[in-house]
């Protein structure tokens, strides 16, 4: 299937899922992509980094009685995600 519209909102109409791999570095997880996994469900992200410069870390998310928990695995080197990298700052 291809689905058009906003990353951030998941895939309702075919949810739930026993896992999800986001392709790509995001700074946070939406909370919208955790709901659509089922009980025991897991996701698959590279959270952070700064492509060229520092890895992000590959984490496994995992659903437990409807709680998230987190484990980082490895550093990876990726992109981020469109519309999903970290906000420029100034600094001097």
């Amino acid at each position: 299937q291809i689905i058009h519209g906003p990353i951030s909102m998941g895939a309702k109409q075919f949810a739930p899922y026993d896992a999800i791999l986001v392709n790509g570095a995001m700074v946070d997880v939406p909370k919208t992509l955790f709901h659509q996994l089922v009980e025991g469900g897991r996701l698959v992200a590279i959270i952070g980094g700064n492509p060229g410069s520092a890895p992000g870390v590959v984490t496994l998310f995992t659903k437990q009685h409807g709680d998230v928990s987190a484990r980082p695995l490895f550093e990876a080197a990726a992109g981020y995600v469109a519309g999903f990298a970290p906000s420029e700052s100034f600094v001097l």
